[in-house]
């Protein structure tokens, strides 16, 4: 191969990667199987069992078991939804871990929520 042919190579093999690196960060931030009303499915310490309504524009609410609304902000993370909520006197940082099937969001403690439109 001649030094100009291998160079073009080079240069496609790297623009090949690059693409294949940036689809890999699209799928981390891509939300619409998140959007819509998640509701606690099973909840093993009988905590609270509020809702999570997710926005495509990146904000939270948790609607509370006593009518309250907790605004937030989200991002998705390394298999996780994080949740930043705006919460009397501070801001507290909530993470559920998504299954492969992004048909759960999971609790530490074991509860785990579903979509419901």
């Amino acid at each position: 191969m001649k030094v100009v042919q291998i160079r073009t190579l080079s240069i496609y093999l790297i623009a090949l990667l690059s693409l294949g690196w940036l689809g890999g960060c699209a799928n981390e931030g891509a939300q619409d199987w998140l959007s819509g009303r998640w509701v606690p499915v099973h909840n093993p310490l009988n905590e609270a069992n509020d809702t999570l309504v997710f926005m495509a524009d990146g904000k939270v609410v948790i609607e509370t078991t006593d009518d309250r609304a907790i605004d937030g902000k989200f991002r998705i993370k390394d298999g996780f939804v994080i949740m930043n909520l705006a919460v009397p006197k501070r801001s507290t940082e909530v993470r559920l871990m998504i299954s492969k099937d992004h048909k759960r969001l999971m609790f530490k403690n074991g509860a785990y929520f579903e979509r419901r439109g």
